[in-house]
Parts: C-alpha cells; sequence; structure tokens
C-alpha cells in the first residue's frame, strides 16, 4: 500500500513513513488486544470449570430458601433423598 502510494507520486516520503508508524501502532494495538482477549479467555474458562464443579458439588444436597441441606436432612415433613438418581426433596414418613 505504501509502495503504490509513492509510485503514484502522491505521497511523500513522509507521509509513507507516517503511515507506516500509524500500521505498527495500530498492529501493537491489536497484538494487546489479543493478549488481553486471550487472558479473558482463559478466565473465563477457569469460572467456568469451577462453576462446572460446583454445579456436580451441589447436585448432591437440596435447598431451601438457599439453604443447602444434606441427603438424610429432615424439614418440615420432608427428607433430602437421592435413592433415586436425583437429590430432592420428598415426603418423609417413619417407617
Amino acid at each position: 500500500m505504501i509502495a503504490a502510494a509513492l509510485l503514484s507520486g502522491c505521497a511523500t516520503q513522509n507521509d509513507a513513513v507516517a503511515l507506516s508508524n500509524r500500521i505498527s501502532d495500530q498492529q501493537k494495538q491489536i497484538n494487546a488486544l489479543s493478549v488481553r482477549l486471550q487472558s479473558a479467555e482463559h478466565r473465563l474458562s477457569q469460572q467456568e470449570s469451577a462453576f462446572r464443579s460446583e454445579q456436580t458439588q451441589n447436585s448432591s444436597y437440596c435447598y431451601l430458601n438457599g439453604v443447602k441441606y444434606s441427603q438424610g436432612s429432615v424439614f418440615a415433613g420432608r427428607i433430602c433423598d437421592g435413592s433415586s438418581g436425583s437429590v430432592a426433596w420428598r415426603l418423609y414418613s417413619h417407617r
């Protein structure tokens, strides 16, 4: 692009140098943005991994009003039960 501008005679050497410097600056900005993007992607990946891990751990608990209860907990006539494969509150009956 610079060579074409010089060959056509519509740009001076100073114009070409200025254009080259601007292109170099833009390349540096692109590289910096690329590094920031990679860093953000890495952080997001870590957060997603932590979230999945937490979800897996929390899948063995029952929740009531934001409070976590372990399996076997009895509250208000219900028991936190995971015998059917998924943990949920079920009606509790004294057997």
